[in-house]
């Protein structure tokens, strides 16, 4: 499929882009020069678009399925300056960024039983536990653009922020069907 600019595959075992999606790409807002990090990067369109600004990119996933579509795609556009890997949020990523984009699985946690459902169930707890670690992973000056839904809960999110030393405000809101899409942006 076309999409943005980018040619991209898609798997059924891999959360395909949606409207969440396109709106942390709008949000995105990089220079050049910096190094990104887009966690949870499903397809790797996310990562692709940082990767056309940003001097070197990381995407994560802890679907393996993911991580693979996202190199193929990387290898489709001819996009070089972009690694993908394995990892479970911040388990196999010691580097530090300018930029951290976040996606976030924003349904109430659930029974995963297949590594595509961690692409939308993780909650509040999923997001409490990246912004314990997230701080650790930016450059002086470094920021998140963390994206969830009011599913989540908006003040569950707030006060986890809060409690991880967080300063934040809300850069894009959009409504579609029965929720509410936010992105915030954040410093520590």
């Amino acid at each position: 499929m076309e999409l943005r600019g980018f040619r991209i595959l898609t798997d059924p075992r891999v959360y395909p882009p949606s409207e969440d999606t396109y709106l942390l790409i709008e949000a995105l807002d990089l220079s050049g020069g910096e190094r990104a990090l887009d966690m949870g990067t499903g397809t790797g369109i996310v990562a692709l678009h940082m990767a056309t600004v940003a001097e070197w990119v990381l995407g994560v996933d802890s679907n393996p399925w993911a991580v693979e579509l996202a190199r193929k795609n990387a290898r489709l556009n001819g996009i070089e300056n972009v690694e993908f890997r394995l990892s479970d949020l911040f388990s196999n990523v010691p580097e530090s960024f300018d930029l951290i984009a976040f996606n976030a699985p924003y349904l109430p946690p659930g029974g995963v039983r297949e590594p595509i459902e961690a692409s939308w169930y993780g909650g509040a707890p999923l997001i409490e536990r990246f912004l314990a670690e997230a701080w650790r992973h930016l450059r002086p000056g470094g920021r998140i653009l963390l994206l969830f839904s009011s599913l989540t809960g908006l003040g569950d999110v707030e006060k986890a922020m809060r409690r991880h030393g967080y300063s934040w405000y809300m850069r894009a809101k959009r409504h579609i069907f029965f929720e509410d899409l936010y992105v915030f942006e954040l410093r520590h």
